[in-house]
């Protein structure tokens, strides 16, 4: 692609989808976080995040699937029974996370959760308060359950209660900030690349720079546990990292449809590919396509474009008007 402005140009790759590719991720989290954004109802959301024992996360190292898929299941068993007491259809978003500060290893759930839902005549009825105990005990017996049927071993060693939460933060009227955050690390990329990465060359070290509540934090590891972490949080091939319950399921749409006509909010396509442009790195102008490569293609024109251009190491993504 060229620059019709200032004639820079460079190489644009589509994205590969491959988890954890620090070269490509930004189109498919930024696709992902605008759909997301469609998807959820004009209503208040809780932003759940379910933490669990720190004696499980030797366990996630060797059965990551395990650990994966038990704590979704516990997690949406727990609310199903939520649903029960309140005798309504809630909707909620799962995203599994491994990591902590640092890219330390630290498995947790958020669940984007509607503050209300559906009842039996289609009403929309708010939920008011969250009994977490409660919550945090159904997760822990969940969750235990699922594992202890799928790994041959003891109870795992006892786990002091405490050490089962749920942290909890109420979003009024939309839960888009919930989505800005999620995206941020969907598809297995734990950090910003461009952004948050510096290496030292003289020293081998590598320096993580991050933002936790509005605080810079700051890690500096050895390029071995650096690279360690960094592959160790992509995802198992296969896995499904983020799932969809109750009213935002694909088998529920005619009730968020109902949702949304009871908030008076159109229902809204979801993105694609094409939405998004790029811009020239230099003068932040609409770049132009020259050519395009197709995949398998092994010209000399392709070869030497190779040899000089590498995959990008900045650009710019923005939404198409």
């Amino acid at each position: 692609m060229s620059c019709p402005n200032c004639g820079t140009r460079t190489t644009f790759y589509n994205p590969c989808n491959q988890r954890g590719c620090p070269v490509c991720y930004q189109k498919n989290q930024l696709i992902w976080k605008e759909n997301l954004k469609k998807r959820l109802a004009p209503v208040s959301h809780y932003h759940l995040t379910f933490s669990i024992p720190q004696r499980y996360t030797e366990l996630w190292q060797r059965e990551k699937r395990t650990v994966v898929d038990g704590l979704f299941k516990g997690v949406s068993k727990a609310i199903k029974e939520m649903e029960k007491e309140e005798g309504i259809k809630l909707g909620s978003v799962l995203a599994f996370q491994s990591h902590g500060r640092g890219m330390s290893y630290k498995p947790h759930m958020h669940c984007i959760l509607t503050a209300g839902g559906l009842d039996s005549e289609n009403n929309w009825v708010d939920i008011g308060s969250i009994k977490y105990r409660e919550l945090e005990e159904k997760v822990e017996q969940y969750f235990q359950e699922e594992i202890q049927n799928k790994i041959q071993e003891t109870a795992h060693e006892e786990v002091k209660r405490k050490d089962w939460r749920v942290y909890a933060t109420y979003h009024h009227e939309s839960g888009n900030r919930i989505a800005e955050y999620l995206a941020r690390s969907y598809g297995g990329v734990v950090i910003d690349i461009e952004k948050g990465f510096k290496e030292y060359t003289e020293s081998g070290m590598v320096k993580i720079e991050e933002e936790h509540n509005g605080e810079k934090v700051e890690t500096i590891l050895n390029k071995r546990t650096f690279l360690e972490r960094y592959l160790n949080h992509i995802p198992p091939a296969g896995t499904v990292m983020v799932r969809y319950y109750g009213v935002y399921a694909n088998r529920h749409r005619k009730e968020l449809e109902k949702i949304n006509e009871i908030f008076d909010r159109q229902n809204e396509t979801e993105w694609e590919s094409e939405q998004i442009i790029e811009k020239c790195p230099v003068c932040k102008t609409t770049m132009k396509v020259d050519f395009i490569i197709f995949p398998q293609s092994e010209s000399e024109l392709v070869q030497r474009i190779r040899f000089v251009n590498g995959p990008p190491k900045h650009k710019q993504i923005v939404v198409m008007a």
